[in-house]
């Protein structure tokens, strides 16, 4: 990918919108809870991926393969999802075989990868190259009617046994509008454009981007 950094900025500015949009019409006397909140966040945060990020990452393709959401990059293809609800969700506890077909089919994809590798240097933790070569890898943001979105990770599944976790690696993403000094996406709709007190994009040093594969030690 030309701009992963950028790219995942993007795909933050999309989130936090469709979050706060989906916070503005939640009405827990008229229905709404926690199933209702997540089915329109999923829902309009895939509309408004396939809309806006192909125009501003034309490296990628936006498609819903037997009804998933797929975005093909140069590297893995990415699969969004959300996770949790609360500031303390971790990947690790996000079951990635759980709920369809295409979720347990992705998840294989993954473990089939792990035969390149020799056994003893493909465990979580001890090998990362292991894992960032599987062909999938899962994004998964979290967030609540109260809060909207609290933020996103990056993980790659694989088959869960008795010796081995669901996860060959997982990355806790910083806050990417944090790490290039932007605004919130304005009330009005998706944007990406800087706020008038900081330079556009383009006159920006590129940030570093701070993700740490969480190792065993760390659970």
């Amino acid at each position: 990918m030309r701009d992963p950094q950028g790219f995942l900025h993007d795909l933050q500015h999309i989130l936090v919108h469709v979050y706060r949009t989906i916070s503005d019409i939640h009405d827990e006397k008229a229905g709404d809870d926690g199933v209702t909140f997540g089915t329109l966040v999923y829902r309009r945060s895939w509309a408004q991926i396939e809309s806006q990020l192909p125009m501003r990452h034309p490296d990628i393709m936006v498609a819903r393969p037997d009804g998933s959401l797929a975005i093909y990059t140069p590297g893995p293809e990415l699969k969004i999802y959300k996770g949790g609800s609360g500031p303390t969700f971790e990947i690790e506890t996000y079951d990635p075989e759980a709920g369809s077909d295409t979720k347990r089919r992705t998840v294989e994809r993954n473990e089939r990868q792990l035969t390149l590798f020799d056994a003893n240097t493909s465990h979580f933790g001890e090998d990362i190259d292991a894992g960032l070569a599987a062909p999938c890898w899962f994004v998964l943001h979290y967030g609540n009617p109260q809060d909207g979105f609290l933020g996103m990770g990056i993980g790659a599944p694989r088959q869960s046994t008795i010796d081995e976790p669901q996860w060959l690696f997982t990355f806790a993403l910083p806050d990417m509008c944090a790490d290039r000094g932007c605004s919130r996406v304005p009330e009005s709709g998706v944007s990406v454009a800087p706020s008038p007190n900081v330079p556009s994009y383009d006159q920006m040093p590129e940030p570093m981007v701070r993700i740490r594969p969480i190792a065993k030690d760390d659970e």
